[in-house]
Parts: structure tokens; sequence; C-alpha cells
């Protein structure tokens, strides 16, 4: 899960330069005839000769046999090589990712801790908003987050990463985090409660659960969708329910959610609204009306641009 490409250069331009390289500052040990050996090389899934990529290393160490070949013997951490000569004097790198899946790795470790982040009124995962897409916020905490990862994992002491993260969230409560969980910055998918109309069914005299803070961005023009609890039980603050479920039907009777289990966190409500059932007991049948229209309302989204004095 993720919500922003592998173009990291859009949240930090020198992102590249924090690629995971590690330079081998020891001697190679010459073994016979060009091969040499680096050990306690660390994990080595790439390996430069100044700045040039070697390629896949080879399949076992008896493999190297061409100047330029290489292998990585995990068991005993050791790089083997074939140099021209009894010397291998260039500057050597590894790297224990390929830069493309490093990045991947990242963005999908930063989507995690962004989730981490947010407040609890807000979905997991985020939904997109009306355009199919994930809110420019979204994306740019993401890649943020994700060049913090990567950063850190090459130089730790790197005044980059508090440059970054100041972005994110800052003592003065002006980071993009801060703002969108006091709510100044609004994402696609929330609107204002006049949008849509949650009233009560019929429920069970012994029913103390309730659907709570209902939000989203309306995607019918009109529908009203009847929530019922399709098995019941009590909802525990703290704890994951795992008996209590709910279904939801349209006004044509069509299934739209169908025993779907209670969460207590922000769910699917159905018109492209989600809703929270709050701790409490909840009865068989026991039911809820939404109305949607789709009207939707400015959601006050903050946009920036670049300025050149």
């Amino acid at each position: 899960m993720s919500y922003c490409n592998t173009d990291l250069k859009r949240y930090y331009t020198n992102i590249d330069e924090f690629d995971l390289k590690k330079t081998l500052l020891d001697e190679w040990t010459h073994i016979t005839d060009g091969i040499h050996k680096y050990y306690d090389s660390g994990s080595a899934v790439k390996l430069y000769k100044d700045g040039v990529d070697l390629g896949a290393a080879q399949a076992s160490e008896a493999a190297v046999t061409e100047v330029g070949e290489w292998f990585y013997d995990s068991t005993n951490d050791y790089i083997i090589i074939k140099c021209t000569g009894d010397v291998c004097n260039s500057v050597m790198q590894t790297a224990p990712y390929d830069w493309s899946n490093a990045k991947a790795s990242a963005i999908t470790d930063a989507a995690e801790w962004l989730e981490g982040m947010l407040d609890n009124r807000f979905p997991r995962p985020l939904p997109k908003n009306s355009d199919g897409n994930y809110d420019w916020v979204l994306e740019r905490l993401n890649g943020l987050l994700a060049c913090v990862i990567l950063v850190r994992s090459t130089d730790p002491t790197s005044d980059v990463i508090d440059a970054l993260m100041a972005e994110v969230t800052n003592e003065q409560g002006k980071g993009l985090l801060d703002l969108l969980n006091m709510g100044a910055i609004k994402l696609g998918f929330e609107i204002t409660r006049t949008e849509s109309e949650l009233t009560n069914g019929t429920q069970d005299a012994t029913t103390t659960g309730r659907i709570d803070d209902v939000r989203g961005r309306p995607g019918v023009d009109y529908e009203k969708y009847t929530i019922t609890i399709s098995t019941g039980g009590t909802l525990t603050l703290g704890t994951e329910n795992t008996t209590v479920k709910y279904s939801v039907i349209d006004s044509q009777g069509n299934g739209v959610i169908t025993a779907e289990a209670i969460t207590g966190r922000f769910q699917q409500l159905g018109g492209g609204m989600w809703g929270r059932f709050v701790p409490g007991v909840y009865v068989a049948d026991d039911t809820w009306y939404l109305t949607v229209t789709g009207m939707p309302s400015n959601t006050g989204v903050v946009y920036s641009t670049r300025l050149k004095r």
C-alpha cells in the first residue's frame, strides 16, 4: 500500500545521493590469479566499481572467472571479485538493495508510518478522491517520509532528515501532517454533514451502539441506504471485534456491503460515505438509514506554487 509513486525527486531533488551505497575502505585480499576477497563486507546485492554497476552477482564463487565478475558469500560475509592483476585499486561500493527496490520498499514503509501518525478519525487505508487519485497532501507526506527513511539508512546524521521532517511535522504545528490532523487541510472524501443524513431505523431495546461521524464525498446523485447489523455482539474499545458484522443495501435492494466485520474505525457505508460504529452492544437486525446526495462542498484543499524573487 502506498500513496505516491517512486519519483522521489519530486519531494527531495538530491535523493539519489542517498542510494544506500557504502564505500569499501579496507584493502582487498589477493587470493590468486586476480581473484580478491573483501571480508566482513556486509550484505551486497549490488557492487559498483568507480561508480559503474558491475551487474548481477554470479551464482557461486566458482563462477567468478572473468574480470569484473563477483559473488557475495552471505554465510561467511565476504565479496569475491576478479580484477586485473594482483591489486584491486578502484573505488568499490556496495548496496544492500537495488535502488528501484529500495525506493519501493521505503515508500511502502513510509505509507504505514504515515497511517500511524494520522488522527484516528481517518479510515485505513485512506480512500482516493473523486478523480480516482490520492490527495496531493497524502502523496507528498508519503514521499517525504520515504525520503527520510532512505536518507536515514544511508547517513543517520544528515541534516537533510530534520529538514524533511520539518515539512511533515514541527513544533509550530505548521507541518502538513499537523494541518491535516487538525482539519486545516481537508481530504477529498471529507465533506460537511449536511450532504448526508443518518437516521435511526429500528434497534433492539438492549442496543447501546450507534453509527457516528459520517463523512465522505458523495459518489451518487441521490440514494438511501439501509444499514443492518447482520451478526450481533458487543464491540469493546481496545479489542479486535470478530463477531459483530453489518450489511448495506441500496434503495433498490441491491447488496452494497455483505456481512463486513465491524472494527470501530471508519468503514464504508455506501455512496462514497464512511462512518464509525462506536463501542457498545449491537443486536442482529438493528437498522439505520443513510441518505446521500451528490452535491459535494468545497473541501478547502490547500495548493502550493513556486515563487521567485
